[in-house]
């Protein structure tokens, strides 16, 4: 065992990706990294290996991208690979070159010598999509279908999963380390949200009595980890069933898991919440980060002007 250690750590000083391999295994080790970011690792370094081998079953020497040949030319031909013949999204493409990136930064601080082929590479940057957010209606119409029951285990894990972050604004990885006796102290909930851990600041606030109906007698942690393909598929599939008394469907908008963050933040503002009270309960670190709420709910702005005329 400790032959190969060696072997593969003086393997990863020559090969990036045998780098990659052994620092991907080394910050999960360490608990830098979530399990969710662990497999996105290894999907990237699969990326980098098709990218390599084409159609071969070997790749050439040249292909490799071994740290004293590695040049920006491979860099960009990786990149051209990438939403060309594999034939990924511009988001997906820049979240792959963004990890590259990273390694590249992970060897330097390592001490490993090499001419870093991503020095003058700009990083694309992501698009901004659009965001879906359920309105009061939606949220009150789903939590409705929750309480009437009529689903499997499965998609009432998801459920409750999704309903939580629309009651609290948590993200996907900070549910899934959601435990009773550590977070839930007199109906507050008190935690290190883990994309922020390395500042050490724990977000404080009351939780909807809804939340704690959910949580109900458990004891422990409430969730295991889970693909978020298999969670947003679930989701989809269970909020295509919301329906009203002439069986027409409720929610119609393309929601993932993460909308259930930006569903609180906009009912939040809503319902009159202030941004500064916000942007604590997000954990944010920048009132700007949580500006952005605000340009989502900017279309209310009709409807809270008409309320003047009603006085």
């Amino acid at each position: 065992k400790e032959f190969k250690k060696r072997l593969r750590t003086f393997a990863s000083r020559q090969d990036f990706i045998d780098f990659m391999i052994s620092k991907r295994e080394d910050l999960y080790q360490k608990g830098e990294i979530a399990e969710g970011t662990y497999k996105k690792y290894l999907t990237v370094i699969h990326r980098i290996q098709e990218f390599q081998y084409g159609d071969r079953k070997e790749a050439s020497k040249k292909d490799l991208w071994t740290f004293n040949t590695i040049t920006l030319q491979h860099i960009l031909s990786f990149e051209n690979w990438l939403t060309g013949k594999k034939g990924l999204a511009h988001n997906t493409m820049a979240g792959t070159m963004k990890i590259v990136h990273k390694f590249f930064g992970c060897a330097k601080r390592d001490g490993i010598s090499f001419n870093d082929p991503m020095i003058d590479y700009n990083v694309p940057g992501f698009i901004q999509g659009v965001r879906e957010a359920l309105d009061l209606v939606e949220l009150s119409a789903l939590k409705k279908f929750y309480v009437n029951g009529g689903f499997s285990d499965h998609e009432k894990d998801v459920l409750e999963r999704y309903l939580i972050s629309c009651f609290t604004g948590l993200r996907k990885s900070d549910i899934e380390q959601l435990d009773t006796r550590i977070h839930i102290q007199n109906k507050r909930l008190y935690l290190k949200m883990f994309k922020t851990r390395m500042y050490d600041k724990t977000v404080e606030f009351k939780l909807p009595n809804f939340v704690l109906e959910i949580v109900g007698k458990r004891r422990g942690r409430l969730f295991l980890p889970m693909e978020s393909s298999l969670l947003n598929k679930t989701l989809r599939k269970v909020i295509d069933r919301v329906k009203n008394d002439k069986s027409e469907q409720i929610i119609t908008k393309y929601v993932k898991f993460h909308s259930g963050r930006d569903t609180f933040a906009t009912n939040f503002l809503r319902l009159g919440g202030m941004l500064i009270v916000l942007k604590d309960i997000l954990g944010h670190s920048s009132i700007k980060m949580t500006e952005i709420y605000l340009k989502m709910t900017s279309d209310d702005s009709d409807v809270t002007m008409e309320a003047f005329d009603r006085l």
